[in-house]
């Protein structure tokens, strides 16, 4: 058993922990109950987890389900993550707005809007996952059961917490899509921002050192590998737009390459010839079909027809921000 501290170092903290304490009175947007109410990270990572386990059952959470229970199943996971999020998103929006969630009105009621909403938009959600999920099992030939992306690639876990991240910044939540997708930073070296719109059928492979910024845009049927960034550089918000046809997406240790290639676009390791034609591009950035792109049909390493798909250019502009879905106050 540890023997207690001596009073004469207790009292020596009391000065340290004096200054700490000032120092939060000072920086904290107290509410006007003289209280400071926080999101909890670990009630939002768990109520991420519980969403990932609602849309794909029996892969995470419990694993025997069947076909008659899977719906209670589905259903009792959502109403236990939906009771949790709306407190979390109530703390969040009091703590941005300086107010006591427990007693402001509007909190609860922007908490319940955007709760709603994302469990509404689980659907399409899970419908881009599933895509993302294909993408992977089609341009990985190492990957031999599609399922095995689900369970065990850091690509698709990151691009899971992200899409939910990204609804909730739609909303305007404010602190919980960034706790979300940093925590899926820390766990795979994903680093994708909840304000990058990211289209379907996106594959991240290997995926250490990616990093993918808020304003980037990215159309389907897009690739990247590791150690690729597709973020922003020190460019004013009115600079013109910069557009990039026909090189190769490639990154250097201290360049930002851009890529667009047909018939899907890729970003990989660099080379020299792609460093040569590849133009710098900065915030934001998205791609989107070059016009007068051709629709040309490949077959995949597993002998698959991967039609629609299009060769990309890099658009960047002028940084554009969220349209918050929250009533007025």
């Amino acid at each position: 058993m540890t023997a207690p501290a001596p009073a004469a170092a207790i009292a020596a903290l009391a000065p340290v922990a004096e200054v700490l304490a000032n120092a939060a009175r000072t920086s904290y947007k107290f509410g006007p109950a003289g209280r400071i109410c926080l999101p909890s990270r670990d009630v939002v990572i768990h109520c991420v987890e519980g969403i990932r386990q609602a849309l794909f059952p029996g892969f995470f959470g419990d694993t025997d389900l069947d076909a008659v229970g899977i719906t209670a199943y589905v259903g009792a996971t959502l109403e236990r993550v939906a009771h949790d999020l709306l407190e979390q998103i109530a703390r969040a929006v009091g703590f941005a707005e300086g107010r006591d969630f427990a007693t402001c009105g509007y909190c609860k009621d922007v908490a319940e809007r955007a709760t709603t909403e994302l469990v509404n938009r689980l659907p399409e959600v899970r419908r881009k996952l599933a895509s993302d999920v294909e993408a992977a099992f089609e341009g990985d030939p190492a990957l031999k059961i599609k399922e095995e992306a689900i369970f065990s690639y850091p690509g698709v876990f990151a691009l899971s917490e992200q899409r939910i991240a990204h609804e909730l910044h739609l909303l305007g939540v404010p602190l919980i899509p960034r706790m979300i997708t940093e925590n899926a930073h820390s766990m795979t070296g994903i680093d994708i921002h909840p304000g990058a719109a990211i289209g379907e059928r996106f594959f991240i492979d290997h995926g250490t050192g990616v990093v993918i910024g808020e304003t980037a845009r990215i159309g389907r049927n897009v690739r990247i590998y590791q150690g690729v960034t597709l973020g922003a550089r020190s460019f004013p918000s009115t600079a013109p737009a910069i557009r990039s046809r026909g090189s190769t997406a490639t990154r250097s240790s201290r360049t930002t390459w851009w890529c667009t290639r047909a018939p899907r676009c890729s970003a990989g390791s660099p080379s020299a010839a792609a460093r040569r034609s590849a133009a710098t591009c900065g915030s934001p950035t998205r791609f989107r079909p070059a016009a007068g792109s051709r629709r040309r049909r490949r077959r995949s390493s597993r002998s698959r027809t991967a039609a629609g798909s299009e060769r990309f250019e890099v658009v960047t502009g002028a940084r554009q921000r969220p349209h918050p879905v929250t009533p007025p106050r």
